[in-house]
């Protein structure tokens, strides 16, 4: 288990270096992005994409907040195809169609988790691994909120057509309150996530 948790972690930050560099490229839509958005972007996408599907892989569907992470999954898979769309398709991706998504999905988490604790019998460590899983969704939803309306408050329109952007960059002034800001809480949700992965080995070894 510790080995494929490893590979995951390995192959998204693989993915992410990829991805800024080829965006450090001016002509790339979405534009230039800064090293602190780089990693939110990686860890954000690990999240969703891949220990999602991972924890609903290895772990017992009898498990307290297994349904709950099903429904994310289902759901955030679904709004990354309406996204990539939008964004590369149709190039009329704006962030408040983001931040609606995300508080959408954070009600429908938060009923589904409430549904399912209630009732629900903890009776070791591996029990603890969902909820705290879904707690840390839940959280990356919302703080992704803010930085999607304090980016729309920057660069307002700028987010449509051939030209958008997409990225707070690492070069102009405009971005460098947010970007010093996702630096400090990338740290404060890499340190939550290492939690999960802790409970997983505990648990399973």
């Amino acid at each position: 288990m510790f080995i494929a948790l490893l590979i995951l972690l390995l192959t998204f930050a693989f993915l992410g270096i990829i991805y800024y560099r080829r965006q450090q490229n001016a002509d790339k839509i979405g534009g230039p992005i800064s090293q602190a958005k780089a990693f939110w972007l990686s860890y954000v996408l690990l999240n969703y994409f891949g220990l999602s599907v991972y924890v609903l892989m290895v772990l017992s569907p009898e498990m307290p907040g297994y349904r709950t992470v099903l429904v994310f999954t289902l759901l955030i898979y679904l709004r990354a195809i309406i996204q990539l769309l939008m964004m590369y398709g149709f190039l009329n991706w704006k962030p408040t169609y983001g931040i609606i998504s995300n508080l959408l999905i954070a009600i429908v988490l938060l009923f589904f988790f409430g549904k399912e604790m209630s009732g629900s019998e903890f009776d070791g460590v591996q029990d603890y691994i969902l909820p705290l899983f879904i707690i840390n969704l839940m959280a990356i939803l919302l703080c992704d909120s803010y930085y999607a309306r304090e980016f729309h408050r920057i660069v307002g329109e700028e987010t449509t057509g051939s030209k958008a952007v997409w990225f707070a960059s690492g070069n102009e002034a405009r971005f460098s309150t947010i970007n010093r800001l996702t630096y400090r809480l990338n740290i404060f949700f890499v340190l939550l996530t290492a939690n999960t992965f802790a409970l997983i080995l505990i648990a399973y070894g």
